[in-house]
């Protein structure tokens, strides 16, 4: 066999994420991740540029270990809130009682879209 099959997934019925995930053998480079997550290139970008995703450099490259990412989606992903326990009202100060405009700039993330635009302003 000649050529490297290091980011080359195994051919098998794939169901989940973390399965496509795992059946990478090896690092796995911002096309295939950006693919993965059904987003572009230039988005994976952005997330590295700002830590949002965990990634390494190898040879001047970006890489991406497979477990990280399978680890960082768990971590990520959004779960129901568990509703606030009757009798008790929460305190009127909350981040979440308050709009979303009387929160401070830094505790807003950004999206890529905004950030984009933010850069060509």
């Amino acid at each position: 066999m000649s050529g490297s099959t290091a980011s080359q997934p195994k051919r098998t019925g794939l169901r989940t994420l973390r399965e496509k995930l795992a059946s990478f053998d090896g690092a796995i480079g911002a096309d295939d991740i950006a693919r993965l997550l059904q987003t572009s290139r230039h988005t994976i970008y952005l997330w590295v540029r700002e830590n949002r995703i965990p990634y390494f450099r190898l040879n001047g490259g970006l890489k991406f270990d497979p477990a990280l990412i399978a680890d960082w989606i768990d971590s990520t992903s959004s779960t129901p809130k568990k509703p606030a326990p009757s009798g008790k009202p929460g305190p009127a100060s909350s981040p979440s009682s308050r709009s979303p405009a009387s929160r401070s700039p830094s505790s807003r993330s950004t999206t890529p879209r905004q950030y984009a635009r933010l850069r060509r302003s």
